[in-house]
C-alpha cells in the first residue's frame, strides 16, 4: 500500500552521504536536514546504546515532544518502557545486518493504539561496523480508521439491502419500487402475479410502460 513512498524515503536517508556529514559544509547539512524534515514519514537514528541521535520533524509531531526531550534520550524515556521492549526483537535482527519492515496495530503508551508502518535499517560506519539503527515510519492510523469505517458502512448497507429484499420478496401485497426517473428497481412475487410480468422482464423499465394502459 505505502511501500513505494517508504522505499523512497529509505533511499534518501540511507543513500550515499547519509552517514558521512563530515564531508558536507554547513549549507549542505542544512539542506539535508530540511529535506528530512519535509518528508511525509518520520526518520530517526538510534545508536547502539538505544539513544536518539537524530529525529526529524515528523517524529517530533508523532511523539508530541520537543527536540531537547528526544535527542540524547534513551528510547524507553521517549516511548515508554513497554514500547521500547517491544522493539527488542527487531533490534536484534537489524544488528545482525538485516533490514526489517513491519506494519500493524501497536499500543504506543500515552499515544494510544496506532497503526504503524516502519522500516529499520542498520547504519554502517566507513569500516563496515553497525553504529546504530535508522528507523523510517508512517503513522497510518487515521487512514486505517477511515478504511474500517467505510467497510462497516458497506457491511451495514448490505445487511439492510438484504433484509429489505427478503421483506419485499415475502410480502403478500404487491410491492413495486421505482427510482427518481420512474424506472422499476424492485418487483416482488405478488406484483409478478398481479401484473403478469416477471421481475427480470420489468426491472429497469419505466413504470408507465407496465401498468398504465396504452390508450392513456
Amino acid at each position: 500500500m505505502m511501500d513505494e513512498p517508504l522505499d523512497l524515503v529509505e533511499q534518501v536517508v540511507t543513500g550515499a552521504g547519509a552517514g558521512q556529514t563530515s564531508n558536507f559544509d554547513a549549507p549542505d547539512i542544512r539542506v539535508l536536514r530540511a529535506l528530512l524534515d519535509a518528508m511525509p514519514a518520520w526518520a530517526v537514528f538510534v545508536d547502539r546504546n538505544n539513544t536518539y541521535r537524530y529525529a526529524n520533524g515528523k517524529f517530533l509531531e508523532f511523539v508530541k515532544l520537543p527536540m531537547d526531550r528526544i535527542i540524547g534520550q534513551h528510547m524507553a524515556d521517549v516511548l515508554g518502557q513497554p514500547v521500547y521492549e517491544s522493539y527488542s526483537g527487531i533490534a536484534a535482527k537489524v544488528y545482525s545486518g538485516d533490514r526489517v519492515r513491519w506494519e500493524d496495530w501497536a499500543h504506543y503508551g500515552e499515544l494510544g493504539r496506532r497503526y504503524i508502518q516502519e522500516n529499520f535499517v542498520p547504519f554502517m560506519s566507513a569500516s563496515g561496523q553497525i553504529q546504530g539503527v535508522i528507523a523510517i515510519g508512517l503513522d497510518l492510523t487515521e487512514h486505517k480508521l477511515r478504511e474500517r469505517e467505510l467497510a462497516e458502512r458497506l457491511e451495514a448497507q448490505t445487511a439492510v439491502e438484504t433484509m429489505s429484499s427478503a421483506i419485499i420478496a415475502s410480502a403478500l401485497d404487491c410491492v413495486i419500487v421505482i427510482d427518481e426517473d420512474g424506472r422499476v428497481v424492485e418487483f416482488n412475487p405478488a406484483a409478478e402475479t398481479a401484473f403478469g410480468y416477471s421481475r427480470e422482464a420489468v426491472v429497469g423499465k419505466p413504470i408507465a410502460e407496465l401498468i398504465v394502459p396504452e390508450h392513456l
